[in-house]
């Protein structure tokens, strides 16, 4: 039982390892704009975790539901991802649009007497990342499927693909258009570590059959 449990538990501890330190590079990059950029940084990404933590439940839910019903019931299992699928999408348009109408009051409750630049970097983070919660919502409910199915390895190459990207791209961006390069890196990373986690799914399933 120990042994089964950790082979879901390390990779897991891993994955979070990752995303922490990639995002201590995201930061250091940001740092190198100045205090202004690096507090509408600071005070955008709070938002942004606060709406992707609440779209982590369908990644907690699609695990759970996956895991249950096992390789016995496929069918029930892809009509699950499907509909997991699609309430994560209707969730996440409506986080967006709430973040994008209300983004100055929003950024205000972090930014009081925040500087010109401080709130400019909030709101250009915004129009750029939030047209793609669109794919990062469909990533999370693919990502738990596979955490379900206890498909750790590819959990891990969709996570570190993404995150290298955003790292990545963040850096090479940023030297040609500065710090909104940053956060054009985003929906790179993204967008691709969506259609990497789609597909292993969809590997995963077949293998399944």
């Amino acid at each position: 039982l120990l042994h089964e449990m950790l082979q879901i538990a390390l990779p897991v501890t891993l994955q979070q390892l990752i995303v922490s330190v990639g995002n201590v590079f995201i930061q250091a990059n940001v740092n190198r704009f100045g205090s202004g950029v690096s507090a509408g940084y600071g005070a955008v990404i709070k938002l942004n975790n606060l709406g992707i933590s609440a779209l982590m439940a369908f990644d907690k839910g699609m695990a759970t539901f996956a895991a249950q019903n096992g390789a016995q019931k496929l069918e029930r299992i892809r009509s699950g991802r499907n509909s997991a699928i699609l309430l994560s999408v209707m969730f996440a348009l409506s986080v967006a649009a709430v973040f994008y109408v209300f983004r100055a009051e929003l950024l205000g409750l972090f930014l009081r007497g925040g500087s010109v630049a401080a709130m400019e970097t909030g709101e250009q983070f915004f129009r750029i990342v939030l047209p793609f919660y669109l794919f990062v919502s469909v990533k999370i409910a693919c990502d738990g499927m596979l955490r379900g199915l206890a498909d750790m390895r590819r959990l891990l190459i969709g996570t570190f693909v993404d995150l290298s990207l955003r790292v990545g791209c963040g850096f090479l961006f940023s030297a040609l258009w500065g710090s909104v390069g940053i956060w054009a890196a985003w929906p790179v990373g993204w967008v691709t570590g969506t259609v990497l986690s789609m597909v292993f799914v969809e590997k995963k399933l077949r293998l399944m059959e």
